[in-house]
């Protein structure tokens, strides 16, 4: 039964990726978004010079949440592997598990949450020249603006996180309750990351960038992804 919900459930991704995603998107009443996997595999992968893209309780776009409304995502792993992988020359991989991934306003309560328990990994690779992975788990990814309250939490307990780049121009970025790229917060803001038993990597070899946030702010102004602060 577990497989045959994992499979209807990624049967529902695949045929969702495959429409053109709307430029702009409006949260104006209450939106919960809820994924649960178990002992399963989770994979996002690129390679020659192709680009993979994975929502998982996720928004990607222009994503405003607006005074009227609220927003609750949530993903639950257990026993689950997780990998956001480009494994090529030029490859581009994006991942985003309870996120929302572009330009980001949110006016009204949001709320993100991850769970990753027992036996699997959160993985973010980038290898070869120029290969770019970015990974996003109960984060917001580019120009974030936040007016409301905003609570952003990572349980990660008996696993691990990883984030690695090699080879020339490689970039990798983690990023586990937190905001990224030229960040406004103009009321609460609660970021927590739980990591019992966890190994937490991040690691950069051969002139590659590896970039990795735990419960932070990043502005993201001096990385080739983000001029001015704006992630692209």
């Amino acid at each position: 039964m577990k497989a045959l919900a994992f499979f209807t459930l990624s049967t529902l991704a695949t045929a969702a990726m495959a429409v053109t995603p709307p430029s702009s998107m409006t949260l104006s009443g209450p939106t919960s978004q809820t994924t649960n996997v178990q002992t399963s595999t989770v994979v996002n992968h690129a390679e020659s010079g192709g680009a993979a893209r994975q929502n998982m309780s996720s928004n990607a776009g222009s994503v405003s949440v607006s005074s009227s409304g609220n927003s609750t995502q949530n993903t639950g792993l257990a026993n689950v592997y997780v990998g956001n992988e480009a494994k090529s020359a030029n490859a581009e991989a994006q991942q985003n598990l309870a996120s929302n991934n572009g330009k980001i306003q949110i006016k009204a309560t949001s709320e993100q949450s991850a769970y990753a328990h027992g036996g699997g990994g959160i993985n973010n690779v980038a290898e070869y020249g120029k290969a770019t992975a970015i990974q996003n788990v109960s984060s917001n990814y580019s120009d974030v603006k936040i007016d409301a309250k905003s609570t952003q939490y990572t349980d990660n307990t008996g696993s691990y996180l990883n984030n690695y780049a090699s080879g020339n121009g490689a970039l990798a970025v983690q990023n586990v309750a937190s905001n990224y790229g030229n960040v406004t917060i103009g009321s609460t803001s609660t970021q927590i990351a739980l990591l019992n038993n966890s190994g937490v990597y991040n690691s950069a070899h051969g002139g590659s960038i590896a970039v990795q946030n735990l419960s932070s702010n990043d502005a993201c102004a001096e990385n080739p992804p983000c001029p001015n602060g704006v992630c692209q």
